[in-house]
């Protein structure tokens, strides 16, 4: 008979080895924590993907789950919105900065869900705004979210790559079982 204390629970066992020891009321609460933890990042993931995002939140939730599925931009828009991005970057160089936050949104209406270009266009409007407060000019879009911390909220939705990490690793103790015990006191 081996008698098992791991972590506050007592285990009593007639028969079987050390290895076959596995304490499961630990094991359930440490899977259910696991599954909430899971839970928990994936709606975080989710909600920063869609309040992040320059498109407008879809008011039914269905619209809104369904808006986080991969979607093409067309080609044509795609084009046109590189070609403005090139254009609005050269303005914004010349000092032209009420033109560029104008070509950046622009740039931002063009192609909304096209990652690598909206992040862009995001951050070169933000700095723009920037530079138009620092003119001495009041900032003619105040009433909008400033663009760096929506660029770094999109930034940190589904697409993050951290996501899948911490979901992995959230996700161990439901496959990977703790055969380790804290003390083992063998019967005599």
């Amino acid at each position: 008979m081996v008698t098992v204390i791991s972590r506050g629970f007592v285990d009593v066992h007639a028969r079987g080895k050390l290895e076959d020891v596995i304490p499961t009321e630990n094991r359930r609460r440490q899977q259910l924590i696991a599954i909430g933890e899971l839970v928990a990042d994936g709606l975080l993931a989710v909600g920063c993907e869609i309040y992040g995002r320059p498109e407008p939140v879809p008011d039914d939730v269905g619209d809104a789950l369904r808006s986080l599925l991969p979607r093409k931009t067309d080609s044509a828009r795609k084009v046109r919105a590189q070609e403005l991005l090139i254009v609005a970057n050269q303005t914004y160089q010349k000092g032209y900065f009420r033109e560029s936050v104008n070509a950046y949104t622009e740039v931002l209406a063009l192609a909304p869900t096209n990652w690598k270009i909206a992040q862009s266009a995001i951050a070169g409007r933000d700095l723009a705004r920037k530079a138009i407060i620092g003119e001495g000019f009041d900032d003619p879009l105040s009433d909008n979210v400033n663009d760096a911390v929506k660029q770094w909220i999109w930034g940190r939705g589904v697409r993050w790559p951290f996501h899948y990490i911490i979901a992995g690793i959230l996700a161990r103790p439901l496959v990977v079982t703790s055969r380790a015990p804290s003390r083992v006191i063998p019967e005599m």
